[in-house]
């Protein structure tokens, strides 16, 4: 029985690819003569919690059932190309968690889904090509896992990866000629991966809908033909004027002291690392910034192993000292600056009363210095990697009634975007 269902799944998964294939090639011969003018792009986009991402059946197992809509922010990223005047092709990356709740409507934890997909967008410039709509289509790959277990009564979870397929569509207006604001909707279709519902196994349905805002950001330093003349009308490098930023960027973390206490110890952090900032240039050399960093890591004690998730985050106000190179196209810089760091106990991985943890958030005055380099692919736009320190952070918990100091200090390597307005 179960080489069978593996048999069943294996047949899905190779019809969903060769259609996605067939499809790709067609509309790739169709678009043949334009091939020539590509015009690559990041596209961040960002859902908010409540009603943005539904799931079309979130009750298919009896003894639980996911949590519609989501309270939680759906966070996605996307790479491609536009490749002539209608055609384009992108792989996107999208995360999203739910609470997963049992017949009593108790919650027994989270379940955390996330997918890579090969998509094919069809686009119909309109109003001088300043308004844009679109449809797209493709498939990918899809995880999905149970973690943050809250009732120690539940017995189940676990992760499967699972093929699935996507369609959508959306819209965008170009604000400047390289970046565009939009919205986009997609429906996710065929995700169905595996739980353990006590000694059984289960199959979810993650099906749903998901609509995000979104910023495309064309990078014309790197277009062919029409476009990258687009990107040599304005010379991408560093200006001596003043200017605002916004940058984005995602990566890793890792904990300088994970050996806290006795009791406790950290694990390395987990998932994604989001950082960002909003700034301003001064001048040629400086400027300043709001900055933002959050992580999740996990307490483990030698007696009961992983007791608890443990978030993190700052937020500093930093000085920040450029020096250009190579007529400014390359910018590296140093950064420095106060904040405040938090932490809260999250998740528990046992029963507090059991690891005798306690306390709630906790914050404390760090400080966050660092360097990074811009590299400059329009004149607005540059691309971003930034290592950064954050030290003298210490905050409080309780272990067995007695109040202990952990030091989440973290170093973080980052890389994304940075945008420039005007």
């Amino acid at each position: 029985m179960h080489k069978q269902r593996e048999s069943i799944v294996d047949s899905k998964r190779n019809l969903l690819f060769v259609k996605i294939l067939l499809f790709m090639l067609v509309s790739l011969n169709v678009q043949a003569n334009g091939l020539a003018d590509i015009r690559p792009y990041l596209q961040p986009r960002f859902g908010f919690e409540n009603s943005f991402y539904n799931y079309t059946k979130p009750d298919t197992v009896s003894d639980v059932r996911l949590e519609s809509p989501s309270e939680e922010p759906h966070i996605g990223a996307t790479l491609g190309a536009d490749l002539g005047r209608y055609w384009g092709i992108e792989l996107a990356y999208d995360y999203i968690k739910t609470n997963l709740l049992q017949t009593s409507g108790k919650k027994a934890g989270d379940y955390a889904a996330t997918t890579w997909l090969g998509q094919l967008r069809f686009r119909y410039p309109l109003l001088q090509e300043r308004l844009v709509p679109y449809l797209l289509a493709g498939g990918g790959i899809g995880i999905g896992e149970f973690s943050g277990r809250e009732d120690f009564s539940f017995t189940g979870g676990g992760s499967d990866t699972v093929p699935l397929g996507v369609v959508g569509g959306g819209a965008e207006y170009f604000i400047t000629d390289n970046i565009a604001l939009g919205v986009e909707a997609k429906y996710y279709f065929g995700f169905h991966p595996d739980i353990w519902v006590g000694t059984k196994e289960r199959e979810l349905t993650l099906d749903a809908v998901g609509v995000t805002a979104n910023m495309r950001v064309y990078l014309d330093e790197l277009a062919t033909g029409k476009y990258a003349r687009l990107g040599q009308q304005r010379p991408a490098r560093d200006k001596d004027a003043m200017r605002g930023y916004l940058s984005l960027r995602g990566g890793v973390a890792f904990l300088t002291d994970r050996n806290a206490v006795p009791e406790a110890s950290f694990d390395s952090t987990s998932g994604p690392w989001p950082s960002g900032s909003i700034g301003m240039n001064f001048n040629k050399h400086w400027g300043m910034e709001l900055a933002g960093d959050y992580g999740r890591t996990q307490l483990r004690s030698p007696t009961f192993g992983k007791i608890t998730g443990y978030p993190i985050w700052t937020i500093s106000v930093l000085g920040r000292f450029r020096y250009p190179l190579l007529d400014d196209k390359l910018s590296p810089y140093i950064l420095a600056g106060p904040g405040l760091g938090f932490a809260e106990i999250g998740d528990p991985d046992q029963p507090l009363s059991v690891t005798g943890l306690g306390g709630g958030q906790d914050n404390s005055i760090v400080a966050i210095f660092g360097a990074g380099v811009d590299y400059f692919v329009g004149y607005n736009i540059a691309l971003n990697l930034e290592v950064k320190r954050a030290a003298f952070f210490n905050t409080q918990v309780k272990i067995n009634g007695q109040s202990e100091t952990l030091s989440p200090e973290f170093v973080s390597l980052t890389a994304g975007i940075r945008v420039f307005f005007p």
